[in-house]
């Protein structure tokens, strides 16, 4: 993970959006520890216990080769489950110089924690990332195996060794804080690649719970290579008519569709995830972009085909990537819930109009090294199916729709690229059973601005690359029960980076400059208010205003 360089590159230094002073070779290389505008993971007032996963797992063997780190998990003797809440915790040290590497935590053979992980300055940074992991309280039992990765590659330059410290820590409930509901049951489904559209990565579903009443898959993506941009890809037209440039193609637009037994299931859009070498590595020093170091899940609710995985068979869930590149990897998990107070369920699905494709359209207007391409996507469905459970029949209705706009303004010459792009993601679910009717809508938007441009003057051995970037995540929320809302929130996450970078062909920085920035807004009905803001610039922190009243 990295700049890309070739891939899709935009602007000049005096471009508007890069108003940076110069710099020389020393300014931005070293920075002060990475901080986030995040909102921690809120905790009961509770007694809590921490078990170690591992201290100071260091990722690469006396030979260099990268190595994980693999234990046995036991739950805290001093504070017994069901829990309030239960919080993972990754601290992370290195020095010297490396990529950006992606790291993982997995129990049971479930993914829990995906991250991705800092470039390091010479002298040597700490970074901390959490996330609320309780619904996975159903891995948390004696004797799971777990295994803490961070495949890690060195050379005479990339030098940084990682040393990693994980923990969990357990709060205990009370009448005020109970354990909610979680999954009985999760099973991780391993992790597979695709590298082309026509890619399809089959997980086989065998000897599920036959007393199921809700089950959800959520999945890890992650695209690679020239995928890592996706939201950058040129038209396959332009890429093909200059070979020896480089350009990575299939347009802007990525769905990962689900099917169950060839039955479309579920549809979404990744989000443009950014590491912290992504564009420009200047841009994300000391501030990530939004959730680099704690990469979430993509959901889909598949409690409408509940009927159809409480019959004793085996099932294929599929996934595919459309416009896919080289290339995505998927790690998915199964939550799935259960009534022991039968043996089975039974249902059916009534209704399933996410078979009708995406609408894509798209316009281009090339011209000598030059293409302006906009592409726009739209798709809507609804699913529906009912489990009869000893309370009475539950019916689930679940409506998707998902929106894309994009546009990619490329130029040959200096590799020099507009990027700006915009996705909705709205989902209702709608329960109706003998309690009445819940309905719970989220809705998010994803917008992201990147200039970027990658020059090399004629007869040197050095380049120069300018970029800033813009991306944001806005999640709106609302749940209600027979009418009435029980609870709302908003989340409203940006981070922006200017920088220029040059280097010599040696890796030595000739000239580093950069600033960033992020805004974290919080606020929910429960009167909850959180407002975080912090900028930087050079590598260090030169404003952090929080405000936590409404």
């Amino acid at each position: 993970m990295r700049a890309r360089w070739l891939v899709a590159v935009m602007a000049t230094v005096g471009m508007s959006g890069l108003v940076v002073p110069p710099a020389w070779a020393g300014e931005g290389v070293s920075y002060q520890n990475p901080v986030t505008a995040d909102r921690p993971v809120p905790v009961p007032p509770t007694p809590s216990c921490t078990v170690t996963l591992a201290s100071d797992y260091v990722t690469n063997a006396p030979s260099g080769a990268p190595q994980d780190y693999q234990g046995t998990f036991d739950p805290p003797a001093g504070c017994p489950g069901p829990w309030a809440k239960v919080v993972l915790h990754w601290t992370g040290q290195e020095a010297g110089r490396q990529y950006d590497r992606a790291g993982e935590v997995t129990l049971g053979g479930a993914e829990i924690f995906f991250t991705s992980t800092p470039e390091p300055d010479p002298a040597g940074i700490t970074w901390h990332a959490e996330k609320d992991v309780t619904e996975y309280t159903s891995l948390f039992t004696p004797g799971q195996p777990y295994t803490i990765s961070v495949p890690n590659y060195l050379n005479s330059v990339d030098t940084g060794v990682m040393h990693i410290s994980v923990s969990l820590t357990f709060y205990e409930p009370d009448a005020a804080y109970p354990a909610p509901r979680t999954p009985n049951e999760v099973i991780g489904l391993g992790t597979q690649y695709l590298a082309s559209p026509q890619d399809v990565a089959t997980f086989h579903l065998t000897g599920l719970p036959r007393n199921l009443t809700r089950a959800l898959v959520e999945v890890y993506p992650k695209g690679n290579a020239c995928d890592e941009f996706w939201y950058g890809g040129l038209p396959n037209d332009f890429v093909s008519a200059h070979p020896s440039a480089g350009l990575c193609g299939g347009g802007p637009y990525r769905e990962i569709d689900v099917s169950l037994d060839g039955q479309p299931a579920g549809a979404t859009i990744p989000f443009p995830n950014i590491f912290t070498g992504g564009i420009n590595p200047l841009l994300w020093r000391p501030i990530p972009a939004v959730d680099a170091f704690n990469l979430q899940p993509r959901d889909i609710n598949l409690t409408p085909f509940v009927g159809q995985l409480t019959d004793g068979d085996s099932h294929a869930l599929t996934m595919s990537i459309t416009n896919a590149q080289s290339y995505w990897s998927l790690t998915p998990n199964l939550l799935l819930y259960t009534d022991p107070s039968t043996s089975q369920t039974t249902g059916a699905l009534t209704e399933d109009t996410l078979s009708q494709p995406t609408s894509i359209t798209a316009s281009e207007q090339t011209g000598a090294g030059h293409v302006n391409y906009t592409v726009s996507a739209r798709r809507s469905g609804t699913l529906s199916g009912w489990v009869q459970t000893p309370s009475g029949r539950v019916t689930t209705t679940i409506t998707t729709s998902l929106s894309f706009a994009n546009t990619n303004v490329f130029e040959l010459r200096n590799y020099r690229q507009q990027t700006t792009s915009n996705q909705t993601l709205e989902t209702v679910t709608t329960t109706q059973g003998p309690s009445g009717t819940e309905v719970s809508i989220t809705k998010e938007q994803d917008p992201l601005t990147a200039v970027e441009m990658f020059q090399q003057p004629t007869r040197t051995n050095w380049f120069l690359l300018p970029a800033h970037v813009v991306a944001s995540k806005t999640v709106v929320t609302s749940q209600s029960e027979n009418g009435t809302l029980v609870f709302a929130s908003r989340l409203a996450n940006t981070t922006s980076g200017s920088g220029v970078l040059s280097e010599y062909d040696s890796g030595q920085y000739r000239l580093a400059n950069g600033t960033d920035r992020q805004t974290y807004e919080y606020s929910d009905s429960t009167g909850v208010c959180y407002d975080h803001r912090i900028t930087a610039a050079q590598g260090s922190v030169t404003s952090d205003r929080l405000s936590t009243s409404c």
